[in-house]
């Protein structure tokens, strides 16, 4: 009798036991299974979507800077020129002959408006781009940046930087639609940040 008894209580206890692993395990193919749900509706935290953007906008930044330079070198008008002229924010007309010093300042310049401008981008909109949407998004922002610099910013910050520009006014309009068409791989870019962190 004490024998069945102490069976009994045994048997119970591995029930429980059984049970309590089986709702823990439960739970946690349910948080999972709704985080998953949750990246794959591209909710990802804002965090996330910031680094994502910046990552993004630094690449589109280096892209835009590389197809100002060879556009300057081939038209015999040198391969730093576009960054002397960002650096000209500081310098004035001084930077068109500037060194070293003055390319560095108009790289690190350049890569950190891009950067701040994909951050932002990729903030606020991370959560409901996708490929099509992020280049159509992509693109009106590289408008919406030429028309900032062209009417309003340079006129007051660079003129040196404007001057230039407008005499190629074409090629500097194509420049921010490079750097917005890259864009689109901002939701890509968090994405992948988001399952790289998810590994951690």
């Amino acid at each position: 009798m004490a024998d069945d008894t102490a069976g009994n209580r045994a048997d119970r206890a591995e029930g429980n036991a059984g049970q309590y692993a089986g709702q823990r395990a439960s739970q946690s193919g349910g948080q999972r299974a709704g985080q998953s749900a949750g990246q794959q509706a591209g909710q990802y935290g804002g965090a996330t979507r910031a680094a994502g953007g910046l990552l993004t906008g630094v690449a589109a930044g280096v892209i835009m800077a590389l197809v100002a330079m060879v556009h300057t070198f081939l038209f015999g008008l040198g391969f730093w020129l576009p960054m002397k002229l960002v650096a000209a924010l500081y310098f004035g007309v001084g930077a068109l002959i500037g060194g070293a010093g003055t390319v560095i300042a108009g790289i690190l310049t350049h890569l950190a408006v891009a950067g701040a401008i994909g951050l932002v981008f990729g903030w606020a909109l991370g959560n409901w781009i996708h490929k099509g949407s992020g280049l159509a998004a992509g693109i009106l922002t590289g408008v919406a940046i030429w028309a900032l610099n062209t009417f309003v910013l340079l006129t007051w910050i660079n003129p040196t930087m404007l001057d230039r520009e407008m005499m190629g006014a074409g090629w500097w309009f194509v420049y921010h639609l490079v750097f917005g068409g890259l864009l689109l791989f901002t939701a890509p870019v968090i994405g992948a940040l988001e399952r790289w962190r998810a590994r951690r």
